[in-house]
């Protein structure tokens, strides 16, 4: 009944998203990503490095958007190898979350990143629970020095800012996971995680 009510902030595209992520969410999302994160848990291939430390529980988040075929996407898209290439150096293991409403190319684009490392794991975009938060917005959200518009029909950062990451993190934080997340456009010379143990 609450999401009824807060439906009213949503357009017609947004509203078919949610429906959509609704009807195909049946509980097993939970227990897949629950898994996924799991397996990467402690950030390091060698689980040894953390085991009895801080970061046994922790994952490392990078979260992409894969819809627009523009320069701005291929610009992130080198940022993304870029950072993969430093995690793949310090023998990380991480989950990419992919935005595309498009089937098609969310599978190409997971195929790539999987053929980069196959030690990374893709998951789908938590698009209930991004639209549930959208559906609950009573203002406008501030973004640096501008504003989220709410007015795009799939989750990208141009319309919702960096809410579109902070869906992903509250999704891992909610199964009980401590997170680390490094957005693609970071460059990191050495490794952090030394100096969080």
């Amino acid at each position: 009944e609450e999401l009824a009510e807060a439906k009213r902030f949503l357009n017609e595209k947004q509203l078919e998203w949610l429906n959509n992520s609704i009807i195909y969410h049946d509980g097993l999302r939970d227990l897949h990503i629950s898994s996924l994160l799991h397996q990467i848990s402690g950030i390091y291939k060698n689980k040894d490095k953390v085991k009895n430390t801080k970061l046994e529980k922790t994952v490392l988040i990078n979260v992409v958007e894969t819809t627009d075929a523009d320069v701005q996407t291929d610009k992130y898209n080198n940022y993304l190898r870029n950072l993969l290439c430093f995690t793949k150096h310090y023998d990380f293991e991480s989950v990419v979350y992919l935005i595309d409403g498009n089937q098609t190319r969310f599978n190409i684009a997971a195929k790539e990143l999987m053929h980069f490392d196959k030690s990374i794991k893709v998951a789908q975009y938590p698009y209930e629970r991004f639209w549930k938060l959208i559906a609950s917005k009573t203002t406008v959200i501030n973004e640096g020095f501008g504003k989220g518009d709410y007015m795009g029909s799939i989750p990208s950062f141009k319309h919702f800012g960096s809410l579109v990451m902070l869906v992903p993190i509250l999704e891992a934080l909610e199964l009980g996971f401590n997170v680390i997340f490094f957005d693609v456009d970071i460059a990191l010379v050495k490794d952090p995680l030394p100096h969080l143990l």
